[in-house]
């Protein structure tokens, strides 16, 4: 991974909005979530008192995403960064991965990841989905 560069949200949005027809909205709404869930794990610090809403509204959504030891590390997995996504948007968990994967290619046109992350999310994308196909009916009952 290259720090030296730059990830610019609104061209992001408009990269993946253009190459998945998802509307820029939703997808816009699954980049700010997925920002909150990294806020959520300490992977991007807070600033200021904005961010630090961010944090704990991120942890209020669904705790056990969240494990002490994961934020001391400062570590993530696809399935939690997923799975919060999923909760916190209420989106279909295939639409969320097609989404992350989709700027994961455009992180990699960046620069900012090499393709081998853009493999590894595809690869593990669609496992994933088949076996969380649960966790939206849950969302829906719970609406």
């Amino acid at each position: 991974m290259n720090s030296n560069l730059f990830y610019d949200h609104d061209v992001a949005v408009r990269y993946i909005a253009e190459r998945t027809e998802y509307p820029a909205e939703m997808v816009e709404k699954i980049l700010i979530a997925r920002d909150d869930f990294m806020y959520g794990m300490g992977i991007i610090s807070p600033q200021d008192e904005e961010d630090w809403k961010r944090v704990r509204a991120a942890r209020a959504i669904a705790p056990s995403l969240f494990p002490s030891e994961a934020i001391k590390r400062r570590c993530s997995s696809f399935d939690g960064e997923a799975e919060f996504i999923v909760r916190a948007t209420g989106v279909r968990a295939r639409d969320v991965v097609a989404i992350i994967a989709e700027d994961t290619a455009y992180q990699a046109a960046c620069g900012i990841v090499d393709q081998s992350m853009v493999d590894g999310y595809r690869s593990w994308s669609s496992k994933w989905v088949s076996g969380h196909a649960a966790l939206n009916v849950d969302i829906e009952n719970q609406a």
